[in-house]
């Protein structure tokens, strides 16, 4: 029996773009080093890096150093509970990720304990 599947839960995992696979592959397989070492293969990588960078930028109206790019969701939810905690207040939902929670309980207690 063939059946048609209807995903609903892309916000647990999503497939990925056939063209941003594309683009990834030489990375996991063959361009796999650190852009952030100072050996020849890895400043080749650091420079397809911020080529990308620039190229992101370009699309959102914005310039490269302006764009802060991270590891993951866990990095980005630290960053940014960091950042919007400095209005003084900070409105999660129950619902929340647990690493969102944490982030902003860490920046909330240590704006507590701030003189």
């Amino acid at each position: 029996m063939n059946q048609s599947i209807i995903y609903l839960d892309h916000a647990a995992a999503t497939p990925v773009n056939k063209k941003a696979l594309a683009a990834m592959q030489p990375y996991w397989q063959e361009q796999f080093f650190n852009p952030s070492a100072p050996y020849l293969p890895a400043k080749a990588v650091r420079e397809a890096y911020e080529t990308a960078k620039s190229k992101i930028a370009h699309h959102l109206g914005a310039k490269a150093p302006d764009l802060v790019m991270t590891s993951g969701a866990t990095e980005s939810n630290a960053l940014a509970a960091s950042v919007v905690s400095t209005s003084g207040k900070t409105l999660l939902l129950s619902t929340e990720h647990p690493s969102m929670r944490s982030a902003a309980s860490q920046v909330a207690n240590s704006a507590i304990s701030s003189p």
